[in-house]
């Protein structure tokens, strides 16, 4: 990725809110150049879109890489709690006292068998080379000093002390041995430690007080911390020639300069820049004139701020870039007391004027474990003459330095008209001689991928060479865009029809990409690419998937769901099952049905709920002759918190099979409406036949679901305790008066009579609608003397309103019944005086002889009923004349000749 830089035309300004943030995958630690932060621009900068256009051309002055190889497994297992650099090596001091000395590169250098130096019990606090890189010096809270001779790794030196020692130096020139093996260390006083002419080391207090938390050693000049100010310090004369207060508003300066470490650095043996805080000093040592060192005894040197300004971040370390620049690692303010916050550290190059400065760029840096650090933990070592710059935090290094001419932006080709070219080599083919619309076309795309314009690429790859044309070169487009780690760009545009598609390794190409980059695309590409056509080898892709689980990610859920569908695609249809499953995917309903997989529905089914509901329920009624209703109820019930998975499943049973529904489940659903459906009980109960109302009763009562126990007692015949429900319970007059109409029972009204006669706005209403049911005279009887009923007038009138209705009903209806029984007799007269019709061979319906006799000599009476049997009077001397005897005989039992 690459960082882009603006402000040249640098604008004095607040440095809150300039930057923005870049994401770096940390799995990418190489010691490779990587974009570990982002230059970005000032955005308060007044500039011209021709400036704007001008300046994008400008390539950023860091690049960042993250320093790995063997330092990444030290800071696995230990954490940097101080380093200093050199232009051969970097020595890292860690949290469990011990020394490293690695390459720039982040390699171990092998000074003894372990590597590594075990200088400390404790965390290291700082570490000094020497100016030749002979020599490390080291101290720590456990009172030792250390100095190791780099060349054979031996410790030269090894002094233990009875107090905490917080800072150490040593002379630039130690490896030149002699007077020059000299070092300073600081605790609660500065001391300088040297060898007199017997070679003895001799200790002398340079500075009573302390604490004492930072030394930085250059050529003559010394320069620490102290107590809110920084002392510079001549070794040749051994007299401090400067103090640099440090001040900051508030009510608790002394906090400031507690909770943050002053940075020193020498840029050049004349100068020092100073960052403490939110406050930065850049100093210059001169020289006295020396009629003030002859004539008044003023020291040869003496200390000038040129610059000091306050910045509205933290200073973390600080250095110098190019000639007049500085470097500032930063983190940004916050309210907290240790300043932990969730903000990123950032490295700024400001231009310092005397009292303000102005930012160059800033780059927000990727650092580990950032949310963690406090200002304090983070530190900044340069090779200002390299333009090398160490930002070290406890879990990280990353090195900063200047880019080189492999980094600059490739723009030959930027202001070409690729777009026009192509639109009028397809509008005028003919009229091309040595180009034609594929050349153009084919360099568009080399254009498109020069510039990483992929997406563009991929979509002109299909106008270009088409679905169907050229699928060489689609071959070849496939495979610059697989070099370039680009496949997913043209990915959406790969031909996959039946009559055109490419060799299946160009598909699996693909396939293995998305499945290393981006697994949920994957999981996308693989159901799009779902056969037919068959377009990739599934056995080929399914090892594949396997094998990124098991290395990397056992529980990635889009694989997992990418290889169920590939187990389908194989015709797999259980271990797909079984993984939509597990991966709750919805496709899963999908593939039940087009497979038929019933047992694997009721075997699942609570997971199958639990996923969808609706779908769930609609398979298991649909196929409810295919998973038999009791063996769903037995798997829902095997599982723990079944209850409400169950009324699910028996509501929507109930409501598909009616009453055909199995007997065992009614008294299930009145427990499970009763739970977790009560609206629907009533209506359930009204509809059942098949529960026991006992039961059901003790169920509803134990709810308290007055209503249905209304219900259930009126069902058991026990109305008036139904009765008593609604009055005392529920104390509604209305329903009562409907309940009694309904079974309309004297007992019933004479109790809801008894119950309201106290209660005066019951009696109107009683008055208003028991009039067709109850003699209201009953009711008005028991009103007591001098009770007050509000709307007793209009009550009695509409009494007696009903009353006058009833009887002029009663005497409408008594008119009609007149009438229609006086039609009906005049019809039956009528029809009893018609003939009867008598065939001449229908024979008596007792003895089975002829009616009708053609000898005239020979007859006997006879009698016909309305049911046209026909019998000889003398047959029917023992039966009754009024009535058939064969249409009146006993249903069972013998016929009548059999009597006879």
């Amino acid at each position: 990725m690459k960082n882009s830089w603006k402000g040249n035309n640098p604008v004095t300004i607040p440095v809150r809110n300039c930057t923005q943030e870049m994401s770096l995958e940390d799995d990418d630690f190489d010691s490779k150049s990587m974009s570990i932060g982002d230059s970005v621009e000032d955005e308060n900068s007044l500039e011209t879109p021709e400036e704007e256009e001008e300046e994008d051309e400008k390539e950023p002055k860091l690049k960042f890489e993250r320093i790995s190889n063997d330092l990444k497994s030290i800071l696995l297992k230990d954490s940097i709690s101080c380093c200093a650099v050199h232009p051969k090596f970097l020595c890292i001091g860690s949290k469990r006292g011990n020394i490293y000395v690695l390459d720039h590169l982040g390699n171990s250098i092998a000074l003894n068998p372990k590597k590594y130096f075990e200088a400390h019990k404790v965390s290291v606090n700082q570490i000094s080379i020497d100016g030749a890189g002979d020599h490390i010096a080291s101290c720590s809270d456990d009172g030792r000093i250390c100095i190791y001779n780099l060349c054979d790794g031996e410790c030269v030196l090894s002094l233990s002390l009875d107090r905490q020692i917080r800072s150490i130096v040593i002379d630039p020139y130690y490896w030149k041995g002699g007077l020059s093996r000299r070092f300073i260390i600081g605790d609660e006083n500065t001391t300088l430690y040297e060898r007199n002419i017997f070679s003895r080391l001799k200790s002398t207090v340079i500075l009573d007080g302390g604490p004492i938390s930072n030394i930085k050693w250059n050529d003559r000049f010394i320069a620490w911390t102290r107590h809110g100010e920084v002392r510079v310090y001549d070794s040749v004369e051994r007299v401090t020639i400067s103090r640099i207060p440090f001040t900051w508003p508030g009510p608790n300066p002394e906090l400031t300069s507690l909770n943050h470490s002053c940075h020193i650095f020498w840029k050049d043996p004349y100068t020092i820049f100073i960052g403490w805080g939110d406050s930065v000093k850049v100093c210059q040592v001169k020289k006295q004139d020396v009629v003030k060192v002859e004539q008044e005894g003023a020291r040869a040197y003496f200390v000038q701020i040129s610059s000091m300004f306050t910045t509205d971040f933290w200073v973390c370390g600080i250095s110098s870039f190019e000639q007049q620049d500085i470097v500032l690692f930063a983190k940004e303010k916050d309210e907290s007391v240790t300043d932990i916050g969730d903000s990123r550290p950032k490295l700024h190059i400001v231009t310092a004027y005397s009292k303000n400065y102005s930012i160059l760029c800033t780059d927000v840096l990727q650092v580990k474990e950032y949310q963690s650090c406090a200002t304090t933990d983070y530190h900044l070592e340069s090779l200002h003459d390299e333009l090398l710059y160490f930002i070290v935090s406890p879990k990280d290094v990353i090195l900063a330095k200047n880019r080189d001419h492999d980094d600059k932006i490739q723009w030959l080709i930027e202001h070409k008209k690729y777009d026009e070219a192509l639109e009028f080599a397809s509008s005028n083919p003919r009229s091309l001689k040595r180009h034609s619309f594929l050349q153009v076309g084919l360099a568009y795309l080399d254009h498109l991928m020069d510039t990483e314009r992929f997406t563009e690429a991929g979509k002109l790859c299909f106008r270009v060479l088409g679905p169907k044309e050229h699928w060489d070169k689609w071959e070849e487009q496939v495979l610059k865009f697989g070099r370039l780690g680009q496949l997913r760009a043209i990915a959406p545009y790969l031909p996959r029809t039946e009559s055109f598609r490419l060799p299946s390794y160009v598909y699996e190409m693909v396939l293995f990409d998305y499945l290393k980059t981006d697994q949920d695309a994957f999981h996308r590409l693989v159901r799009d690419w779902a056969p037919p056509p068959k377009l990739f080898n599934v056995t080929t892709i399914i090892n594949a998937v396997l094998d990124h689980l098991v290395v990397f990610d056992k529980d990635n859920h889009f694989l997992l769901q990418a290889l169920a569908d590939l187990y389908s695609y194989q015709r797999k249809y259980g271990k797909a099952l079984s993984m939509y499953l597990k991966l709750q995917d919805a496709h899963v309903f999908v593939l039940i049905q087009k497979h038929n997989l019933f047992d694997e529905l009721k075997d699942n089914v609570v997971d199958l709920m639990m996923l969808k509901m609706e779908e769930s329920l609609s398979l298991l009624m649909k196929y409810r002759d295919k998973v038999l209703p009791h063996e769903v109820v037995q798997k829902i019930q095997e599982s723990p918190d079944n209850s409400y998975y169950l009324y699910m499943y028996l509501d929507a049973l109930y409501k598909a099979t009616g009453k055909d529904m199995p007997e065992e489940f009614h008294l299930h659903m009145v427990r499970l409406y009763a739970t977790f459906g009560p609206d629907n009980l009533l209506q359930f109960l009204r509809s059942s036949d098949l529960y026991p109302m006992r039961e059901a009763f003790i169920i509803c009562k134990t709810n308290k679901l007055y209503q249905e126990m209304i219900f259930l007692l009126s069902r058991m015949g026990n109305a008036l305790e139904a009765l008593k429900l609604i009055t005392d319970e529920l104390k509604d007059i209305h329903q009562a008066i409907e309940f009694c109409k309904e079974h309309d029972d004297p007992d019933l009204w004479d109790y809801l009579i008894r119950v309201s006669e106290q209660k005066p706005e019951c009696i109107n209403i009683l008055l208003c609608n028991i009039g067709t049911h109850v003699n209201p005279e009953i009711l008005i009887r028991r009103i007591k003397n001098g009770m007050e009923i509000p709307g007793l007038r209009e009550s009695l009138v509409k009494i007696m309103q009903d009353y006058s209705l009833q009887v002029a009903l009663q005497e409408g209806c008594k008119n009609i019944v007149v009438n229609d029984c006086l039609v009906l007799f005049q019809k039956l007269v009528r029809t009893q005086l018609r003939g009867v019709y008598v065939e001449d061979d229908q024979e008596c319906g007792t003895c089975h002889k002829k009616i009708i006799y053609k000898d005239f000599g020979w007859g006997e009476d006879i009698q016909v009923f309305y049911c046209k049997h026909v019998f000889h009077n003398a047959c029917l001397s023992s039966f009754d004349y009024q009535n058939c005897v064969i249409c009146n005989l006993p249903q069972k039992g013998a016929g009548l000749l059999e009597k006879l």
